[in-house]
């Protein structure tokens, strides 16, 4: 049996958002714990996604949006082609950060704050594979 108890619940932007805690069996706990694992690697994968799409590349937006759906496989590949797809990601966060970068500077705009976002958003992406890393998902994988 699945028990959950709502601790708050916020609205953003119109959404409700829902933050609860799990009181269910070990099983669910744990399925649980693997999910909040991988948020920063969906979450660039998402913002990988969002920014192939604003460009028009449409195939590699809808790359960018299947790459979590392959943590629902236990194969032992899975970490390794995730690992090299965010790094693809963090190359393209680099080349658009110093494409960026020539533009402004060719318009004569200041260019800091947008150096620092983009080279956030590359490290927080780079950051996002040490998730397999952890001991949850080295006892999935057997890595």
């Amino acid at each position: 049996m699945l028990n959950y108890v709502v601790i708050e619940m916020y609205d953003i932007i119109g959404l409700k958002l829902f933050i609860f805690l799990c009181t269910g069996t070990n099983s669910t706990k744990k399925h649980m714990k693997t999910f909040f694992t991988t948020l920063p690697l969906i979450f660039s994968c998402l913002l990988s996604a969002a920014h192939f799409y604003r460009s028009g590349a449409l195939v590699l937006t809808v790359i960018s949006i299947m790459v979590p759906l392959l943590l629902f496989s236990k194969n032992r590949l899975v970490p390794k082609i995730i690992t090299v797809a965010l790094f693809l990601a963090v190359c393209e966060w680099i080349r658009t950060l110093f494409s960026f970068i020539e533009r402004y500077q060719a318009a004569g705009i200041s260019w800091t704050r947008l150096a620092i976002i983009l080279a956030g958003v590359a490290l927080f992406t780079a950051l996002s594979a040490l998730v397999f890393k952890t001991k949850t998902m080295k006892k999935r994988y057997s890595i």
